[in-house]
């Protein structure tokens, strides 16, 4: 599965897309565009949560997800922050959980 999302992700078209705005920070759109799709994919092929942990005492995120987002911020040469990145795109699904487990 990564591969063949490697692969999908190596033949995007980026050219057009800014890296940055003005002072250097990423393009806020891409990011989280590019984190959303992610987390909606990793959903659909896994049938898992897109989700990534937190390890307080090493200060490091973890888990396929956050991995996968790092993996593919390389490939598409983005400079920002996976971790947020992926945290952010996966927070919906966390929600989604919540409200389930109220119920």
């Amino acid at each position: 599965m990564l591969a063949v999302l490697e692969r999908t992700a190596l033949a995007v078209d980026l050219s057009s897309v800014p890296e940055t705005q003005g002072g250097g920070a990423p393009v806020a759109g891409l990011t989280k565009g590019v984190a959303n799709i992610l987390a909606n994919n990793y959903q659909r092929l896994t049938g898992k949560r897109p989700v990534v942990s937190w390890d307080a005492h090493k200060e490091s995120a973890s888990g396929p997800f956050y991995v996968l987002v790092v993996d593919v911020f390389k490939a598409l040469k983005i400079r920002a922050d996976a971790r947020t990145a992926a945290r952010d795109a996966a927070r919906p699904y966390m929600q989604k959980t919540l409200e389930k487990t109220k119920s």
